[in-house]
């Protein structure tokens, strides 16, 4: 993956990809316990609409698509330092939840640099048995531990 940096939509991974789910000997993946409880950590190139590589490999995108325009202001500039997302099973049949965890760092010159977290909240269940059905809920915007409140409060206001 190195060699088309993460890119999981070059044609030489996508089929490369295939071949491996052709390895899988979980016949029915969306049914399996792997799933449960688990923390992923994304390690290929975060694929949300419009993004802009930079040229140290890292992904710009504003905060408007990366988080469904649920937060002020959608313009700013930010980079992607990491995606996690957490799969808990829910306890209601199987339902899990299928957050996307997006730590994040300003990189707009019209803004202070601040790092913070995106949560697009969101539940997975079997379409069938080799496709999850994804709905989102919601989400949250937070500030990293260790960032200046006031500042967090004059870009993001009280929300």
């Amino acid at each position: 993956m190195n060699k088309y940096q993460g890119d999981v939509k070059h044609q030489n991974v996508k089929e490369k990809i295939e071949q491996l789910s052709q390895l899988n000997p979980i016949v029915e993946p969306t049914h399996s316990s792997l799933l449960e409880s688990q923390d992923w950590l994304l390690i290929s190139a975060p694929s949300f609409p419009q993004g802009e590589k930079l040229s140290n490999g890292k992904y710009a995108y504003t905060l408007g698509r990366l988080a469904f325009n649920m937060f002020e202001p959608t313009n700013l500039k930010l980079v992607i330092d990491s995606v996690r997302q957490p799969v808990v099973l829910l306890g209601e049949g199987k339902k899990r939840s299928h957050d996307i965890v997006v730590e994040f760092s300003i990189i707009d010159e019209l803004f202070p640099p601040l790092k913070g977290i995106v949560r697009n909240l969101g539940v997975c269940y079997p379409a069938d048995n080799k496709t999850l059905q994804v709905e989102f809920t919601g989400g949250t915007l937070a500030p990293q531990k260790g960032e200046n409140l006031s500042i967090w409060k004059d870009i993001f206001g009280q929300r």
